[in-house]
């Protein structure tokens, strides 16, 4: 069973780009371009792992963060946060929040996204 996906990101081309790489290799990607849609979507697709953009319209990405670590069924969904700001919220921030990574869009070419999403569920399935 292939492992799904859930970007939530209000950038197109980005999130294309990233759902054209991650499908490629056989994961099930879905997205959402506001944070109220990816919250809706967060509790109808049950994602494996969530990859969620900092500023958004309407719900921000940390209120997304602290709404899925407040609800017992949604907790344990593993978060990986992305932004293009360097300045702010702090990523110690968001890694108190529940984050498990805080990646700098930037710096994160679809091939270097796949492969760290690769490395995550490697990871995942040594500890299991």
């Amino acid at each position: 069973m292939s492992k799904k996906i859930l970007i939530i990101d209000d950038e197109t081309l980005l999130v294309n780009m990233y759902k054209t790489a991650l499908m490629v290799e056989g994961y099930e990607v879905d997205s959402a371009e506001s944070g109220d849609e990816g919250l809706a979507k967060i509790k109808s697709v049950k994602p494996d792992l969530i990859l969620l953009d900092i500023m958004l319209p309407r719900i921000t990405g940390p209120e997304i963060l602290d709404t899925i670590k407040a609800d017992a069924e949604l907790s344990k969904i593993p978060v990986i946060m992305l932004t293009n700001l360097t300045w702010t919220p702090d990523p110690k921030t968001m890694l108190a929040k529940g984050a498990l990574e805080v990646w700098l869009k930037a710096n994160t070419r679809p091939k270097d996204l796949l492969k760290r999403v690769n490395n995550f569920f490697n990871q995942r399935k040594e500890v299991n």
